[in-house]
């Protein structure tokens, strides 16, 4: 789930989240290809929003934010609590370390 001006978005299984039909689009992945990782670009409130309830139906997931915090209008103490109740859930969270291309691997 990624902001659509990287480049390689196209790629089948990469995702934005604007709008209900994005949203429908996610689930109908899900339910036809079955993964079982996912990574989400960006640690703003749709970004962790998502992330959140991934984890919840049992996926692993990363979310990569390109800012050394999540939630970016927060104070840094604030961020910090989340950062440690999202790896507390099992994410992996990398922070400053933003996306700037997709490339398929071998595995597709």
């Amino acid at each position: 789930i990624v902001p659509q001006s990287i480049p390689g978005i196209g790629r089948q299984g990469h995702f934005t989240l604007k709008t209900m039909e994005d949203t429908a689009a996610i689930e109908q992945h899900i339910a036809t290809v079955h993964p079982s990782k996912v990574v989400v670009c960006g640690g703003g409130f749709i970004g962790l929003e998502i992330a959140e309830q991934l984890v919840n139906r049992k996926f692993q997931v990363r979310v990569v934010e390109a800012a050394g915090q999540v939630m970016a209008p927060m104070d840094f103490e604030m961020a910090e609590y989340l950062h440690e109740l999202l790896r507390g859930k099992g994410v992996d969270l990398r922070l400053n370390d933003g996306v700037s291309s997709f490339e398929e691997s071998a595995s597709g």
